[in-house]
């Protein structure tokens, strides 16, 4: 076997891989809750810790192919068995043998990435004086693994896993050296010889035909799309997927959205429709047509107390801020929404910004509390009330209490 080719092996592994670790992530944060998908990570970490210590206790002749095809089996495998069974963390609370839910996951998406640790750990083993560059392909893969990751979900959605089996086997062609199996069944005085490639060639066929399989993440009944499905007569319009979330257009009664509307309201409200953001944070879109209602919520008592004011509208979600200042606000009428046109420039649009501009305004992102002053702080103030606790003298006292 030649280096050379391995060394792409190792590349397309830690390609898929990483892209794996990713995409479960942002699979778990629509299926389950954001908290969940971080324990992706520690699952990453139990599986290539645990290919060490195998390793360790038994020595394997020359791993690589077999570990990158069972790296590909596992994934799917891993994907159909968690996806069939969601950890409901409610359930846990009042019977403790769901929480084996959590070791399936443990078990199930740990295989792949126990898998690539034996390639990575046999491969610097066994090539002690190129561990540079294998350490170069294994990085490098790692690194554009995680940025396709974006690309494949945003093109595939679900299907991504597919995609990172598929990466997994092309991998194997790599590892192939110039040796053939010998099948252990004899017939006539005959051995049937079966060639690695063409035991690859059958599974990248198989893979390929599940790309026409119809699959769907199991969303947790907790959730605001599944909870709106629930409700009778209601349908999903539409789902549409990118790098960065999962977005669901809902038809159903649950979608109703005028937050404090007056009990004396006696007429029609508007179709809306709703959508979600990762399967949560419901707002709706209201059509326009049957306005009244408007007058009846208690965001339209500032407009009743000015002339004609100006407003201006920052976040403005599915757009009901928007709508209430359409039907009040008649002149010099802005709207400053958080989504811009693609080639605009936000650091311009900040810079010109009125508030940008007077002395009292301090315009931070929305990550302040992570400067090292407000970090040591937090640590301070968390310190200052554990020692005070544990003294019997209560920091920030809140009342009587």
């Amino acid at each position: 076997m030649k280096n050379n080719k391995i060394y792409f092996g190792i590349f397309l592994i830690s390609l898929a891989t990483l892209a794996l670790e990713i995409s479960l992530i942002r699979f778990f944060s629509i299926s389950q809750w954001y908290h969940f998908a971080f324990m992706i990570v520690s699952i990453a970490l139990f599986g290539i810790a645990a290919s060490g210590t195998f390793l360790t206790i038994k020595r394997l002749k020359n791993p690589l192919f077999l570990s990158s095809i069972f790296f590909s089996i596992s994934v799917i495998l891993g994907f159909f068995v968690t996806n069939k069974f969601i950890f409901d963390p409610f359930e846990a609370i009042l019977n403790f043998r769901h929480i084996f839910v959590l070791l399936v996951y443990y078990i199930f998406l740990g295989l792949p990435f126990f898998f690539f640790g034996i390639i990575i750990a046999y491969s610097f083993s066994k090539f002690q004086n190129k561990a540079g560059k294998v350490y170069f392909y294994n990085m490098s893969g790692s690194a554009i693994g995680a940025l396709a990751s974006l690309f494949f979900i945003s093109i595939f959605n679900v299907k991504t896993i597919f995609v990172i089996s598929l990466l997994g086997l092309l991998s194997s062609l790599f590892f192939v050296n110039d040796t053939i199996f010998k099948k252990s069944i004899k017939k006539e005085k005959n051995y049937y010889f079966i060639n690695k490639k063409n035991i690859v060639s059958i599974l990248i066929v198989i893979n390929l035909l599940l790309f026409f399989i119809p699959i769907d993440l199991n969303i947790s009944k907790y959730k605001e799309l599944s909870q709106a499905l629930n409700v009778p007569n209601s349908k999903l319009i539409d789902t549409k997927y990118n790098s960065f979330s999962r977005v669901d257009i809902v038809e159903s009664s649950f979608t109703r959205y005028a937050p404090g509307l007056s009990p004396t309201f006696r007429g029609i409200l508007p179709e809306q429709i709703g959508i979600t953001v990762d399967a949560s944070s419901m707002n709706s879109i209201t059509k326009f047509e049957n306005l009244d209602f408007i007058d009846n919520l208690p965001t339209s008592v500032p407009y009743k107390l000015m002339k004609n004011p100006k407003t201006l509208i920052i976040n403005s979600g599915a757009g009901l801020d928007v709508l209430e200042g359409e039907c009040y606000v008649k002149e010099d009428k802005q709207v400053m929404s958080k989504h811009f046109p693609k080639k605009c420039d936000m650091r311009i649009i900040l810079e010109n910004h009125i508030l940008a501009k007077k002395d009292n305004v301090i315009v931070t992102p929305h990550n302040a509390f992570n400067s090292v002053e407000a970090l040591q702080r937090i640590l301070d103030t968390t310190l200052e009330n554990i020692e005070g606790y544990l003294k019997g003298k209560i920091i920030n006292k809140i009342g009587k209490y």
